[in-house]
């Protein structure tokens, strides 16, 4: 047989073998974000800035969609409800982006800062380990390495009232001058007081990231 006829008789399968393996790659699930804050977040962020009416330093929050893709937390599918959605300024440079569900009560907040100083004074503030009792709550911060990421988590208790625990964790994003903060207040819903803790809240803010 010659060559050009061998050719002939290979292409077809050469064809169909080609198309299977395009085919098997663009079911491929995305890669996973191993770091940082994916920059459609910061997009959305500055779309609803351009969007909004008017912005100032009190969110003004209004049913909507959330823009941010937000699967699951605290084993809630967040993507089944209608959150609360608004944007604001923050501190003199930076402007959030807020989402906000119930039950359980949660907040997503993507921010970023036009000054890199005000990141600074954010880090300081959330990120001392530890324990504090202002007489009204406890809190309690720890940082949680989920990955290649590092989060401050703080867990405020209510000496007076032990029907919630509010969990606070925040990702500090320093290549792009922003944070995210995802807060998740337990209550006996689903068993969550008892159930929810520190490394659960740090996994679901890192599983969002991702």
């Amino acid at each position: 047989m010659t060559t050009r006829a061998r050719a002939a008789l290979l292409a077809p399968a050469l064809t169909v073998t080609l198309a299977f393996t395009l085919a098997a790659c663009s079911d491929e699930p995305a890669p996973v974000r191993e770091t940082g804050v994916d920059p459609e977040w910061y997009a959305e962020l500055d779309r609803a800035v351009e969007d909004a009416d008017q912005v100032g330093d009190v969110p003004v929050l209004s049913s909507g969609s959330c823009p941010i893709d937000t699967p699951e937390v605290a084993g809630h599918d967040l993507d089944e409800d209608s959150p609360d959605v608004g944007v604001s300024t923050l501190g003199d440079s930076g402007h959030r982006l807020i989402c906000s569900w119930s039950p359980p009560a949660t907040d997503l907040v993507v921010a970023r800062f036009d000054d890199p100083a005000e990141l600074e004074l954010a880090r300081e503030d959330v990120s001392r380990v530890g324990e504090v009792d202002n007489g009204q709550n406890v809190q309690v911060t720890e940082a949680i390495t989920v990955g290649r990421r590092e989060f401050f988590v703080r867990r405020t208790t209510f000496p007076t009232n032990d029907s919630h625990i509010d969990y606070a964790v925040w990702f500090l994003d320093e290549d792009e001058q922003g944070l995210v903060l995802l807060d998740v207040e337990t209550t006996d819903t689903h068993d969550l007081i008892e159930t929810y803790d520190a490394q659960q809240a740090a996994q679901d803010l890192a599983d969002l990231l991702s």
